[in-house]
């Protein structure tokens, strides 16, 4: 058999494969899920936002902008670190004529979860690299999961996609404005929920999450940013939403401690503001889901105390 011809076999062979897995690519890119869907929405109202609220899913959950005042978009996501906070509002910041505020989520363990070393959600990484094209320092430049949706949602999780007939959407209840509403705990399933049992089961991964070893990074990758959103005379404003009592009382008293001190320091140096509501009062079980992410009824609650006590200082009506 002669070199061309036997090319020309391959080629014949391979060329079925390679179209059923671009079909397959383009199919699996029509998925929406939180990313996606979060920035297309963020595009089409870039010359609106006045207020841009950053943070994990306890913002993602707990801050509804239907409630401000002004024009607000939760930016928010499941474990969106400082890293990604800082990189998404930078990329987009030059478009956000209007933009006023910048609420920087403060929680427990904010200055210490880098990502990309999670002992479980370091995936997520991928996602931002391939729905935000923002990659973490040290993301390996040649990971499949950086450019095929294959690699990134996993042949298992393709197959269901393929039964299901690509017709899926993993954000289904994502709001214009960015929001991801909760449901109400029905009876007796609150009583599991929000247990005391489950408070020593959501500390324990909060301190898996804490990295000791990323704090100096964090703090400082923090201040530049900081600095940057001063500069541009955009005011900065550190939220840390409630939680049950039954979480926040299992809480290092050290941990707390370094991170008010670091925070007290910025808003010292740039002029800043920190709300800290993590045990407030006004917030009991009924406006939770679980120990520490609102239902849809806490998080009408909290955003129209952020928007009466946060956003009425800096942005008129």
């Amino acid at each position: 058999m002669g070199y061309k011809k036997f090319v020309f076999k391959v080629l014949l062979f391979a060329l079925p494969w390679a179209a059923a897995w671009c079909l397959l690519e383009h199919k699996l890119a029509q998925i929406p899920n939180s990313y996606s869907k979060k920035r297309s929405n963020l595009e089409q109202q870039t010359d609106s936002i006045q207020a841009l609220f950053l943070g994990t899913s306890h913002i993602y959950h707990g801050v509804n902008p239907d409630y401000f005042s002004c024009y607000g978009f939760n930016l928010a996501d499941y474990l969106q670190t400082i890293y990604y906070d800082k990189r998404l509002t930078l990329k987009y910041i030059d478009r956000l004529p209007r933009l006023k505020v910048v609420s920087i989520e403060m929680g427990y363990f904010s200055l210490y979860c880098q990502i990309r070393y999670h002992p479980v959600e370091s995936w997520r990484d991928y996602f931002y690299s391939q729905y935000w094209g923002i990659n973490y320092k040290d993301l390996p430049p040649f990971a499949l999961k950086r450019y095929s949706k294959v690699a990134l949602y996993t042949p298992e999780k393709v197959k269901e996609y393929i039964m299901a007939g690509f017709k899926e959407d993993l954000a289904p209840s994502l709001t214009y404005k960015g929001f991801m509403p909760l449901d109400t705990l029905p009876p007796g399933k609150e009583n599991r929920m929000l247990s005391a049992e489950e408070g020593r089961s959501r500390i324990k991964l909060w301190q898996a999450t804490i990295d000791t070893t990323q704090y100096a990074a964090i703090l400082s990758d923090l201040d530049g940013f900081v600095k940057e959103l001063r500069r541009r005379n955009i005011e900065v404003v550190f939220i840390n939403t409630p939680a049950l009592p039954v979480i926040t009382g299992l809480c290092d008293a050290n941990i707390l401690q370094k991170n008010k001190t670091a925070i007290d320091d910025l808003c010292r140096r740039y002029n800043c503001r920190y709300f800290d509501y993590f045990t407030d009062a006004r917030f009991g079980p009924a406006d939770f889901s679980d120990v520490d992410h609102f239902n849809a009824t806490g998080a009408r609650h909290f955003s129209k105390v952020i928007d009466t006590e946060v956003l009425a200082q800096y942005i008129r009506k």
